[in-house]
């Protein structure tokens, strides 16, 4: 299996293909001894992100099956998805504005969302009351360490547009939100996904 980035698949897409185990960036060989056949797994954390190759937030992976004997073979290829940080957060829909209200100081409430083509967006934060800060990030457990995008709201509406041209705008990756109470005023808010 391998991977190659939305950034530069335009270069060459064709080095994301694997040819056998020595272009791969990770590989497994099953050998069918036993009848029912036999297991191999590959498996990429969230949390791989020092390691060569890493997990990729914004990355095409490709599977390729060598199959290394004349007889007739048959072989199954399954993906699942593992829970990690971010798998417990509600997801937000497209023009459905959530309720979020928080009652303590540095609170905070989670959300997450995924963009299916690349259009321009916009993340419509309302404040009722109180004040509130909304991160966005593509790791879920450093939201508010290294967001990608910011907005603080005392009052009123305001909005993070993010325009097809921003180089940290990716589809076909989660986003999180963290929503976080500033000031000492419970904190009721509406935040949707335009």
């Amino acid at each position: 299996m391998s991977q190659i980035s939305e950034t530069n698949y335009q270069n060459n897409a064709y080095s994301g293909i694997v040819l056998n185990a020595e272009t791969a960036e990770w590989s497994a060989k099953v050998n069918a001894t036993t009848v029912g056949g036999d297991v191999a797994e590959v498996t990429l954390n969230r949390s791989d992100l020092n390691s060569s190759p890493k997990f990729c937030y914004n990355c095409w992976y490709y599977v390729t099956v060598l199959v290394e004997t004349s007889a007739e073979t048959e072989y199954r290829v399954w993906f699942q998805r593992l829970s990690d940080n971010g798998t417990e957060m509600p997801e937000l829909q497209p023009s459905v504005a959530e309720t979020i209200s928080i009652s303590e100081t540095g609170a905070k409430s989670y959300a997450k969302f995924i963009l299916s083509s690349k259009d321009s967006f916009q993340i419509a934060v309302t404040s009722v009351s109180g004040q509130v800060r909304v991160n966005v990030s593509t790791d879920p457990n450093n939201i508010d360490q290294d967001p990608i995008w910011s907005l603080t709201q005392t009052g009123g509406s305001g909005v993070i547009t993010v325009a097809t041209d921003d180089p940290s705008f990716q589809f076909a990756t989660y986003y999180f939100v963290s929503v976080e109470q500033l000031n000492s005023s419970a904190a009721s808010c509406k935040l949707e996904l335009i």
